[in-house]
């Protein structure tokens, strides 16, 4: 940790609270979004190098229409 950042967490309250807040959150998946579109090139299936999230509501599509 950075000197300055571990004094502080020495010696303040809030700080201390902050840090322990931040590493609780930390590693945390923030969300699953939607690109707009892009192109995705690997040396064999995808799906053995990104994540796949299938989309739920209204915006799904059956696998039979794409």
């Amino acid at each position: 940790m950075e000197p300055r950042l571990a004094e502080r967490e020495n010696t303040e309250e809030e700080t201390r609270e902050l840090l322990a807040l931040a590493g609780q959150l930390e590693g945390l998946a923030r969300n699953v979004g939607m690109h707009a579109g892009g192109v995705l090139i690997a040396p064999g299936k995808l799906t053995d190098f990104c994540l796949s999230t299938p989309l739920k509501g209204p915006r799904a599509r059956s696998r039979s229409s794409t």
